[in-house]
């Protein structure tokens, strides 16, 4: 695998669209957080020319609150990597049930959420270059920049909420063994 691939990323983010403790890859998620976003980008690829300027200018607001998002979301990265060795390391606490997996795939989500912000800002910065030559490439970018959007505001949203519920279960569930 290549120094700067992220296929790893990717595959691991894909593996975390399960509902529960279930191991299989859940048509809905993947229709809510991946399918959805890439209708919305053909829908505004198709109606660019409509939104030509109210597009341009909302790409640019866009880059900032994509751009300052990421970078806050990577340092969740951090600490969710300090958090995973921390639990490693702790010899005195058991891992009983899906405690490690869980947090391995907030990790995953949560690297696969600064992937997705890059990208979508990687495509914002690059649309008026690539316009100047194809108008319909231009809008391609436009389009899946926004998706990459969606899609990072999708997958925040599913790593907050197991962030949450995770805490609930381990903080009950570890809180139970100090009581003994």
């Amino acid at each position: 695998m290549s120094k700067i691939s992220l296929c790893y990323v990717v595959k691991n983010y894909i593996a975390s669209l399960h509902q529960g403790d279930e191991k299989k890859i859940s048509k809905f998620d993947v229709f809510c957080q991946i399918i959805t976003p890439l209708i919305i980008a053909v829908v505004i690829i198709i109606n660019a020319d409509k939104l030509h300027g109210s597009l341009d200018e909302a790409l640019q607001r866009l880059l900032t609150w994509v751009s300052i998002t990421s970078s806050l979301i990577f340092a969740v990265v951090v600490m969710i990597y300090q958090l995973r060795m921390q639990l490693i390391s702790q010899k005195d606490i058991k891992h009983e049930g899906n405690e490690l997996r869980v947090i391995d795939e907030i990790f995953y989500c949560t690297l696969w959420a600064v992937v997705a912000g890059f990208t979508s800002a990687a495509f914002i910065v690059v649309k008026p270059l690539v316009a100047t030559y194809s108008t319909l490439i231009g809008n391609l970018f436009a389009g899946l920049a926004i998706a990459f959007s969606l899609n990072l505001v999708l997958v925040t949203c599913m790593t907050i909420k197991r962030i949450g519920i995770t805490y609930e279960v381990i903080s009950k569930h570890w809180s139970k063994k100090e009581e003994h």
